[in-house]
């Protein structure tokens, strides 16, 4: 298990997610009701392929997730969705 770090801006036009020092999601929702961490979750479940759970951060904009799978292969996976968008 892993946990890294992720910078997000809710409110913005598109999903986007970047790679860097700390992986940053640019995220749709409005930070209410827990709605752009749903969006978050669902997104990097979606390209990862792995579970991935909040532990830290609900309502900060620096969040810290856990994931079932290395480092190496979560940014791996977020470059891979990088390239196609």
């Amino acid at each position: 298990m892993t946990e890294l770090y992720v910078k997000v801006k809710t409110e913005q036009d598109s999903f986007n997610l970047e790679t860097g020092h700390m992986i940053k999601a640019d995220l749709i929702e409005k930070p209410v009701n827990g709605r752009a961490n749903t969006e978050l979750i669902r997104k990097l479940n979606q390209i990862i392929g792995k579970d991935v759970g909040l532990i830290e951060g609900h309502k900060s904009t620096r969040k810290k997730i856990k994931v079932d799978c290395s480092k190496e292969e979560v940014l791996k996976k977020v470059k891979e969705w990088e390239k196609q968008q």
